[in-house]
C-alpha cells in the first residue's frame, strides 16, 4: 500500500488551475481514472509506503517453467503501519544472483531505472495505521 500525493497532484493539478480562465475541475476524476487504469512506473519514496513489504510471489528462475511465470492470482494481506491517503499498491522485485549478490528495486534501496510499479486504485480515502 502506498500514498503518492505529489503524483496525484501532478495528474490533477492542471485541471484545478483553471487554464485559460475555464473551470475544468470536473476533468480531474477522468484524468486520474485514465492514469489509474494502467500501471505507472515511477520512483516511490520510502516514506510513501504505508505498510511493511510482504513477499507475494517467488520464482526460482533456474527451475521455473513458463507456466510458473504466468501465475495470475495471488492472495496477500497487509497491516498498515502509517497513516495517510491510500492510493494503491506498489510492486517491486528483489533478485538473488548468487549468495550475497543481488539487486533490489525496493523504495528503501538506491533507485534503479526499473523504479517501482504503482498500481493505483479508485480513491479509497484515508487509511490509518493498523487498518
Amino acid at each position: 500500500p502506498f500514498k503518492n500525493g505529489d503524483f496525484v497532484e501532478e495528474v490533477t493539478g492542471f485541471w484545478k488551475s483553471a487554464p485559460y480562465g475555464l473551470d475544468m475541475e470536473h476533468l480531474m476524476g477522468p484524468a486520474m481514472k485514465e492514469i489509474a487504469c494502467k500501471p505507472v512506473i515511477d520512483i516511490l519514496e520510502e516514506e510513501h509506503v504505508l505498510a511493511q513489504p510482504e513477499r507475494i510471489w517467488r520464482l526460482h528462475c533456474a527451475t521455473a517453467s513458463g507456466q510458473d511465470a504466468r501465475v495470475q492470482r495471488l492472495h496477500f494481506e497487509f497491516r498498515l503501519g502509517r497513516k495517510g491517503p491510500l492510493h494503491g499498491l506498489a510492486v517491486w522485485f528483489k533478485c538473488g544472483l548468487a549468495p550475497g549478490i543481488g539487486l533490489s528495486t525496493a523504495p528503501n534501496t538506491e533507485a534503479t531505472h526499473w523504479a517501482q510499479t504503482l498500481l493505483f486504485a479508485a480513491p479509497l480515502g484515508a487509511a490509518d495505521s493498523g487498518d
